[in-house]
């Protein structure tokens, strides 16, 4: 990690100008490929996201192990300003780090709203697949309860039915995820001791409201089943591996 990355990472705006004034690379990477843009996204600090992409810094550059952008990261830390900021140099606004998810799907479990609705404003794909069962957006909505995200996610005409793919593994611990829809996912929360563990930010019954009893009441049941006595810890890494 170089001296400017640190800078932007602990949001030292003054530092960054005077190191960049100095020569220092907006472009150098550290052993993980993130660049300063990429700590100033985690930062949050737009005063310094603009100087380095003022400076050249590359918009979209990827990091190595999980293909995040700045746009991904800032979204994961509900950084709004910094992800309109982004945007508007350019950030791809549909591209997926590497298990498929958008910036749009990392708001969404983190119930970001304000980022939300930018993403969605930008044009956003609300349909976007991700992860070991395509999950839209708003499967990531529903599974931590983010009531906020939820709301914008339909009104922007995500679909409550609109169920995953099957997905079948041919490895001996591989789990089966058939006719996942956003809805039949929120029994899940209420029965499953790994679904309770992951941190709601609002009862189910209340995202049960916002998605609409009687739109829900067709969905198809949601079916996570271990193929072996030995897989039983599946499900719930699954879970934790669609949770980004």
């Amino acid at each position: 990690m170089t001296p400017l990355m640190t800078a932007a990472q602990h949001r030292h705006a003054a530092v960054v100008q005077q190191l960049l004034a100095a020569g220092a690379s907006v472009r150098a990477q550290d052993c993980r490929l993130w660049t300063p843009l990429h700590e100033a996204a985690r930062g949050g600090d737009v005063s310094i996201v603009r100087m380095l992409l003022a400076a050249g810094a590359e918009v979209d550059a990827l990091d190595q192990y999980e293909q995040r952008t700045p746009l991904v990261i800032a979204a994961k830390h509900n950084s709004g300003k910094v992800v309109q900021a982004l945007l508007d140099a350019g950030a791809a606004l549909n591209r997926a780090e590497d298990r498929g998810h958008t910036a749009l799907h990392i708001a969404a479990m983190r119930n970001a709203v304000d980022t939300v609705r930018l993403l969605l404003a930008r044009g956003a794909q609300v349909e976007a697949p991700a992860g070991v069962g395509a999950w839209s957006p708003l499967h990531y909505a529903a599974q931590a309860g983010a009531v906020g995200a939820a709301e914008l996610l339909l009104a922007s005409g995500a679909s409550v039915q609109g169920g995953a793919e099957p997905v079948m593994r041919s490895e001996p611990e591989s789990v089966v995820l058939a006719h996942d829809t956003p809805c039949t996912w929120l029994p899940q929360r209420d029965r499953q001791p790994w679904c309770r563990s992951w941190p709601a930010t609002a009862p189910t019954s209340t995202l049960w409201a916002t998605m609409g009893t009687a739109r829900c009441t067709s969905a198809r049941p949601s079916i996570l089943r271990p193929r072996s006595p030995s897989s039983a810890w599946a499900p719930m890494l699954l879970s934790l591996t669609n949770m980004g």
